[in-house]
Parts: structure tokens; C-alpha cells; sequence
């Protein structure tokens, strides 16, 4: 298997999806034993440091998360996933001013991504009053973006709610409900 990873950059990446896939199942040591195994062979990846700043992240160890994004901006200071996830550690550290600088840096490099403004559009929201318009311009831009995006409809539909705009609220609620007419997210 070390042999194959280090041969094969096609079954290194089939590792790579399966800890992605051990991730979303909350399978922690298992995709941490696949992302070990990785980086052991392929030090210069910067994606396996940054799933595995990911799964730092979903195991509430910043700290940790910290140092694997770090790892991963050392190897490349422009790695989109990476940085996103910089952006998710700031915020979860309630450091809006950092998050804010690394989705932007996100929507700098990719115009088209969507968790970019949807991060920096909620981001803006926690970090003050001040900024509701500019989150609601990132809502709207995810939402531009895909037009289906439920998540970018609830929190439009929020806004629409906090400024007493009911009937907005409600159209947007609505909306993101056929999208996703099951997602307790949205309700």
C-alpha cells in the first residue's frame, strides 16, 4: 500500500477521498490514519494537511486545526481550500477580522465560491451590525452563484426578518424550502 501511494498518484488520491469521506462520517481516527499515512509519503501535498486541518476543525481541536492550515499556506500561500478553512478557524475563534481577510483572499482567487460569500456573508453578520449590507451582498452573490442554494436563502430570508421585511422573509424561506424541502438547516 506505502509502495502503491508513493508510485501511483491515482491511489494517493483515493486515500485523500476516503479520509474526505471518513470526515463527514465522523470517523476521525480512521481519516486521520489514512491522512498520516499520506503525508508520510507525499509531504508536499498541501490538501492532505488542509483535510486534515478539517478534521481538526470538526474534533473542536483548533489548535491543532491551526497548525495543519498553517502547514498547508506554508506549502502553498494560495491553497483555496486551505484557506477557507483558516477563515472557519478565525470565526469559530470569534476573530472576525482575520476570517474576513481569509474569505476574501478565497473570493479573490475564485470569484465563484460560493462557501467563500456565504462564510464571509455570515461572518459579517456576527461581527457587527454595521456590516449587514455587505452580508447580504455576499448572500446574494453565493446565491448568484447558485441559484439553488438553500443556505444563501435562509440567511437572506434572516435578514429580510431582522429588518421586519416579512414578506421577503417568507418568499426566501419558501424558496429554500423546495430546494430543500427536508433540511432542518433551513427552518
Amino acid at each position: 500500500c506505502n509502495v502503491a501511494i508513493e508510485q501511483d498518484s491515482t491511489f494517493a488520491e483515493a486515500y485523500h477521498l476516503r479520509a474526505k469521506i471518513r470526515l463527514q462520517l465522523r470517523r476521525f481516527p480512521d481519516a486521520a490514519q489514512d491522512l498520516d499515512l499520506l503525508i508520510a509519503k507525499q509531504p508536499e501535498k498541501p490538501a492532505y494537511f488542509a483535510t486534515y486541518g478539517q478534521l481538526y476543525l470538526l474534533s473542536y481541536q483548533f489548535e491543532m486545526a491551526k497548525q495543519k492550515l498553517d502547514s498547508a499556506l506554508e506549502l502553498d500561500p494560495e491553497h483555496i481550500e486551505a484557506t477557507l478553512l483558516l477563515g472557519s478557524y478565525y470565526f469559530r475563534r470569534v476573530k472576525y477580522e482575520e476570517a474576513d481577510k481569509c474569505f476574501s483572499k478565497v473570493i479573490e482567487l475564485d470569484r465563484n465560491n460560493e462557501d467563500a460569500y456565504l462564510q464571509r456573508g455570515w461572518n459579517n453578520l456576527e461581527r457587527s451590525f454595521k456590516t449587514h449590507p455587505q452580508a447580504l451582498d455576499d448572500f446574494q452573490h453565493a446565491r448568484k452563484i447558485n441559484p439553488k442554494n438553500p443556505l444563501a436563502l435562509r440567511f437572506i430570508g434572516d435578514l429580510h426578518l431582522g429588518d421586519k421585511r416579512y414578506d421577503l422573509a417568507e418568499g426566501a424561506y419558501r424558496e429554500a424550502l423546495n430546494f430543500q424541502p427536508k433540511s432542518s438547516a433551513i427552518l
